[in-house]
């Protein structure tokens, strides 16, 4: 892996350079300034390891190529793109524009859900989970962001009667809303918006998981976390196991 330290230090020398005085040097903080490139940690959904991508990697928490991160200022915000770590849980973003990032941040993944501040409403199986970082200030020997997901992951079963059908779509729903706009707690969880939508679906595509003998398919989805009544599923012998 490659780590980049891009940090720029601006000088400003004032007053004449004579033996009896010292050169004044007036300097801005070298870390106070977000460089170009930053190193992501992915660290777990508190409780369990279920964060980017739980349901195509067995549970194991991976960066993938061109995985996108936006990050936040006070003042700004810039996309950083993945460059170095893809199929590892350390990697290092390069930022695609030259925007001048200092002080706190704050970080999102995927880079649109920083953009919209919107916990979407329909998900497939390939999405990862919504994940975000903060970091006061970056600081000399640890100048990663490390990553937790936003929300909690449901197990569903689908226990099948029948063969040679497909399953199309699962949709829960709650007293509580699911998805819609949210906000970030000083905990690192999405807080959902008043008004916001009380159902989130897995789309499992045209052609549907196919349901090739009577048996239990297990699924997952990534919700808010927040404590539910009346969560349920929109399939008669669908069980809910678990969320984490």
């Amino acid at each position: 892996m490659k780590i980049a330290k891009s940090a720029a230090m601006l000088l400003a020398v004032s007053g004449i350079l004579i033996p009896s005085c010292k050169e004044r040097i007036e300097t801005e903080d070298a870390f106070t300034a977000w460089g170009k490139e930053i190193r992501a940690e992915l660290t777990g959904v508190g409780g369990g390891t279920q964060t980017r991508a739980y349901n195509r990697y067995m549970y194991e928490v991976l960066w993938e190529t061109d995985d996108r991160i936006l990050v936040k200022d006070a003042d700004n915000s810039a996309v950083f793109t993945l460059i170095d770590g893809a199929d590892t849980d350390n990697g290092v973003f390069r930022q695609d524009s030259d925007t001048r990032l200092s002080g706190a941040i704050k970080a999102f993944y995927p880079a649109d859900l920083g953009e919209t501040m919107t916990w979407p409403s329909v998900i497939t199986e390939k999405d990862a989970m919504p994940m975000y970082s903060t970091k006061e200030a970056r600081s000399d020997g640890d100048e990663s962001l490390k990553f937790k997901s936003l929300g909690s992951v449901v197990n569903l079963v689908f226990n099948s009667q029948t063969q040679d059908a497909a399953l199309r779509s699962i949709t829960l729903s709650a007293d509580q809303p699911l998805s819609g706009a949210f906000t970030v707690d000083a905990d690192g969880k999405a807080v959902m918006a008043d008004g916001a939508d009380g159902t989130v679906t897995l789309d499992l595509g045209a052609d549907g998981k196919a349901l090739t003998s009577p048996a239990a398919y297990s699924f997952y989805m990534y919700v808010p976390s927040g404590d539910y009544t009346n969560l349920t599923a929109n399939r008669f012998n669908l069980h809910i196991l678990y969320i984490k």
